[in-house]
């Protein structure tokens, strides 16, 4: 992505893996928290600001490609607060500066689409007892997202659900937004957005699974199972077709499964 006329590059480490991410926005920053000693009454001495505490904290977009998706969704699924042992760097070239943000977490999350257009992913990330800001190490090559490799599109007219029992297929949803809270207590929440039909319509009936299929060409879907209605939010006054968005609280298994001739892998966020 070029942002002021400069090519921007973002890469998410995870162990020795590095993973070239196609680029669309980051506000990563280091937040420092400062109090005041006054000046005194004659002014002789000024006013002192000193720093109390830092805090690493902002979130990046991506959007989904073979390459990244498993890296994308593994850093999500590893989020437990006391464990260490899976934290990741993220390493942000903004061409003036580059700068390598150490042993993060992922806090929450947004995963969105809209009907024929990318997939998009932000993650909100938080720093550990670990994190801390570096230099660019010389060591670490400096890779880009390949312009040529092709990034999912969210087809809604391929969406599968089963409900009582019974396996069905919507129509169309032409946006869905999947958010996730990654904290001690998790909560995500699923809304889907789609024309009234006769052949579907939720209505306050526990869904039991669904599937999103980010690419079926190369075997990769995301499953969400046991889906809570929340709202009905059906606008009527419509002069073509009547708008649905319903939302629903997803209580069961998040999982991404890649399913391939060489490989079948479940990721569970």
């Amino acid at each position: 992505m070029k942002v002021n006329g400069n090519e921007m590059a973002i890469t998410l480490r995870r162990g020795a893996n590095l993973t070239a991410l196609p680029f669309c926005n980051e506000t990563l920053r280091q937040v420092n928290d400062f109090y005041t000693l006054p000046s005194t009454v004659d002014k002789k001495k000024p006013a002192v600001y000193i720093r109390n505490k830092s805090q690493i904290e902002g979130c990046f977009v991506s959007r989904l490609s073979f390459e990244n998706i498993s890296e994308l969704f593994e850093i999500l699924s590893n989020h437990i607060q006391d464990d260490d042992s899976e934290l990741f760097d993220l390493l942000v070239n903004r061409k003036t500066e580059k700068d390598a943000y150490r042993n993060l977490r992922a806090l929450s999350f947004e995963l969105r689409g809209n009907n024929g257009a990318a997939f998009y992913l932000r993650v909100n990330v938080t720093e550990t007892r670990k994190s801390f800001i570096d230099v660019w190490e010389y060591s670490i090559p400096d890779i880009r997202f390949n312009p040529d490799e092709k990034t999912f599109l969210f087809d809604g007219h391929n969406i599968f659900y089963v409900k009582n029992g019974k396996a069905s297929t919507i129509p169309l949803v032409y946006r869905f937004e999947l958010n996730g809270r990654l904290e001690d207590t998790k909560i995500y929440r699923l809304n889907i957005y789609f024309p009234f039909t006769d052949e579907f319509f939720p209505k306050n009936i526990t869904i039991e699974r669904f599937v999103i299929p980010v690419s079926v060409a190369s075997g990769i879907y995301l499953e969400l199972n046991d889906l809570k209605p929340l709202s009905d939010e059906t606008n009527a006054d419509c002069a073509d077709a009547v708008l649905c968005k319903q939302g629903f609280n997803v209580t069961g298994l998040i999982k991404l499964i890649i399913k391939t001739r060489t490989q079948y892998r479940e990721i569970e966020v």
